[in-house]
């Protein structure tokens, strides 16, 4: 016989020895016959890790006798078996998507430098607590989301179009669409309940104090309007991350953060439509926390020194 064979054998074995060990521990037989049956198993695994194929097709054929007298074993088709294997895989994965992580797209550049246009991310969302499914409610808190964090939240519409209808400002700023229809939005908690967020000249400040900012990079755009892109680093509590804007000119606020609430911003400063344009954003609605990047694809191709970066 060749080793090949051998091998075969010595692997049936140990897979049925294992099959029947996971049966027997629901079958509803007696001791003594649950007792022998297990012994049996015991030989026919010790038969096997010492590779005597011999006794272990001798203990194989005890074993399946002592099973058909006893037990009402119907082994499974490699079909059914598969077919449990990828049901038990998509189950975990539902159940992962549903409580744990979730992956997201960027869509636009609100969002850059930190994120560009086809940045794919996972979100966190075990970290605030866990929802009762298909709800907004938590079951149970673990954190509050805090300034500085990168979070996924549902856009909150009703609240959208109440504070848009109170301004003298051009709509503009929020797409008609996103006002009629679910959609998910990614920005930057700036400010929590409490806080009182306003922007002067530019510089964003909390609680009356401005954010400490360090210019890294101006380029010149050519435009009259706005002739130079600034990026500079901003520290938010425990968060330093990059920003970027044209204009050092605008003003915002001051705005107190309602109760359960916060107060949302893109990094690209100047194109974000954000909590500045249709208000604040209920903590219920964040669905959690960006950590990852996992893939991100240009027009070109993959941009593979970002893949594996983690947002600050």
């Amino acid at each position: 016989m060749s080793r090949s064979e051998d091998k075969k054998k010595l692997s049936e074995a140990k897979e049925y020895a294992e099959k029947i060990s996971r049966f027997l521990r629901r079958a509803k037989v007696g001791s003594d016959v649950k007792s022998t049956i297990s012994t049996t198993i015991q030989n026919l695994k010790r038969a096997v890790g010492q590779k005597d194929v011999e006794a272990s097709v001798e203990a194989h054929k005890h074993l399946e006798a002592l099973v058909v007298m006893h037990l009402d074993f119907k082994p499974k088709s490699a079909f059914q078996e598969y077919f449990e294997s990828i049901g038990v895989a998509v189950l975990i994965a539902l159940a992962l998507r549903g409580f744990v992580f979730e992956a997201f797209k960027i869509p636009t550049g609100s969002m850059i430098p930190t994120l560009l246009v086809g940045d794919h991310i996972f979100v966190n969302k075990f970290i605030y607590g866990v929802r009762i499914p298909f709800t907004e409610t938590y079951l149970v808190d673990f954190a509050t989301p805090a300034r500085g964090e990168v979070v996924v939240f549902t856009f909150p519409i009703a609240s959208a179009r109440a504070h848009l209808a109170t301004k003298e400002f051009d709509r503009e700023c929020i797409d008609r669409d996103s006002l009629e229809n679910e959609k998910e939005f990614i920005k930057r908690i700036v400010a929590v309940q409490g806080d009182t967020v306003e922007i002067r000249e530019g510089v964003l400040r909390i609680n009356g104090i401005p954010l400490s900012r360090t210019v890294v990079q101006e380029e010149r755009t050519g435009r009259y309007m706005a002739p130079v892109e600034i990026k500079e680093v901003e520290t938010n509590a425990d968060h330093t991350y990059t920003i970027q804007y044209r204009r050092r000119d605008d003003d915002f606020g001051p705005v107190k953060i309602k109760e359960g609430h916060i107060f949302a911003m893109g990094d690209h400063r100047d194109n974000s439509a954000d909590s500045r344009c249709w208000g604040q954003v209920p903590v219920e609605n964040i669905k959690g926390r960006a950590i990852l990047i996992w893939l991100s694809l240009s027009e070109t191709g993959i941009r593979w020194e970002r893949i594996g970066h983690i947002l600050e």
